[in-house]
């Protein structure tokens, strides 16, 4: 939470003007979304979203046209039936159907600028039990804490109720490997800096190397005691 803003707010009058990412502080106590400066945050942060954010600028929105309506609702379908899928194990089969179908509806949306409103997502996101969500990514954390036994480097030594983890991040000199390893085993992960991008004349080598050698392993609500375990049992045997 920065506190800084509200600094900002008692000196600024009407000369600032204050725009907020909220993303991250979203779930913070301290938090309000009904504060007097402009605010946007990423409903896909925190659940299992599909397009869009939320802002506290009133915009017009009007009606959503025929094609934005029929894009949504073909969203929505192949969310439901790829969900449907995987509960059933049916899924990988399929799969290069879905990131098609996916592929071409993205491709649409991202090349359209549209102020239409989707009150169904951000309802959503109102009724979700994050307290469930944080003991889930917390015992998580731990069970594949616990299993890798040390084996990889990590970036946190361990994990609280107030220090919730987005996930499991470890150092490996041979983190490209790793991840096409994993990709092979049906583990994705999240890889934050691409060697290529990164500055080679940092004059902070420790970041840089921590850049160059970082991975970040899924431990989110999603996955059940089976799947923690599988993941860590594959990340031991690299």
């Amino acid at each position: 939470y920065n506190n800084n803003i509200a600094k900002i707010k008692k000196y600024s009058k009407k000369k600032i003007f204050i725009i907020e990412d909220a993303s991250h502080v979203y779930l913070n106590s301290k938090f309000s979304l009904f504060s007097k400066n402009l605010i946007f945050l990423s409903l896909r942060k925190h659940g299992y979203f599909g397009p869009g954010g939320w802002s506290s600028l009133n915009y017009n929105l009007g009606k959503k046209s025929k094609t934005e309506f029929g894009y949504l609702r073909r969203n929505r379908q192949l969310r439901k039936e790829k969900n449907l899928l995987l509960k059933k194990n049916d899924y990988i089969k399929n799969e290069l159907y879905f990131l098609n179908k996916f592929r071409m509806l993205n491709k649409f949306f991202n090349n359209k600028i549209s102020y239409l409103k989707y009150d169904e997502y951000f309802d959503f996101l109102t009724k979700v039990n994050f307290d469930l969500v944080v003991t889930k990514r917390i015992n998580n954390w731990n069970l594949l804490n616990q299993i890798l036994d040390n084996k990889f480097r990590k970036l946190n030594k361990s994990v609280s109720k107030n220090n919730v983890p987005l996930g499991f991040i470890i150092f490996t000199k041979k983190r490209n490997l790793l991840e096409k390893y994993l990709k092979k085993k049906r583990i994705f992960t999240s890889l934050h800096w691409k060697t290529n991008k990164i500055i080679s004349n940092n004059r902070k080598m420790i970041i840089n190397e921590k850049m160059k050698n970082s991975l970040t392993i899924p431990i989110d609500q999603r996955y059940n005691f089976k799947d923690i375990e599988y993941i860590a049992n594959t990340l031991k045997n690299f």
